[in-house]
């Protein structure tokens, strides 16, 4: 009687890691992916606001059945400052991470919400709610995962950033869950093959679409 869930992320779509979308969400009620275009070098930039959607319909095209945008979002800048990209050491590597302004970061989202709808999502989940607060970056494990310190749709301090207006305002719309919704072009079993450019051939048909 309870509806189960899975959620994958963006390498499971392009390398067969074993967790083959068509595969995972046969056994479960609710498929989910997570995404973000920040960290994948093929989108178009960090605030690539198809990506999100066509990695939706991707998974609803392996496993046929609608599909749930359970993560996505990113990390935002200090209020008032520019989009940026921190520089940092962490692990004995170089880190880079893109800094959304935030209001930058609640134009993103009015854009990605309705193409959430346009390709069939059952809904879209935010990460996270909140930041953390600033004593705590210095502590493990956000003072290397610097990432993490600020993805919330409020901040530290509780205040709503303008992301939060941004949903608000689209979840007055009451969109309906699309019944029918594109699709693409995809065989599991050709997929699988070579996900990498089977991906890379979809991604260009559904942004020129």
């Amino acid at each position: 009687r309870t509806p189960i869930t899975c959620g994958l992320h963006v390498p499971d779509l392009t390398e067969d890691l074993g967790l083959r979308a068509n595969d995972i969400f046969a056994e479960v009620d609710i498929p989910a992916i997570h995404g973000y275009p920040m960290y994948a070098d093929w989108s178009t930039g960090p605030l690539d606001s198809d990506f999100v959607p066509f990695l939706c319909a991707l998974t609803s095209a392996l496993c046929g059945k609608p599909t749930l945008m359970e993560e996505f979002g990113g990390c935002t800048e200090a209020p008032g400052m520019p989009s940026t990209t921190w520089s940092w050491t962490a692990y004995g590597q170089p880190r880079e991470q893109f800094m959304a302004s935030e209001e930058e970061m609640a134009g993103y989202l009015a854009e990605v919400l309705p193409k959430l709808v346009e390709v069939g999502a059952t809904g879209a989940m935010l990460w996270c709610y909140a930041d953390y607060a600033p004593e705590l970056w210095r502590q493990p494990p956000l003072d290397r995962s610097a990432r993490e310190r600020t993805l919330g749709l409020v901040d530290a301090q509780g205040r709503e950033k303008p992301a939060a207006a941004a949903l608000r305002a689209f979840a007055a719309e009451r969109r309906p869950v699309l019944a029918t919704r594109p699709t693409l072009d995809v065989d599991p079993e050709r997929y699988w093959r070579a996900p990498a450019r089977e991906l890379a051939r979809l991604w260009r048909e559904f942004i020129a679409g």
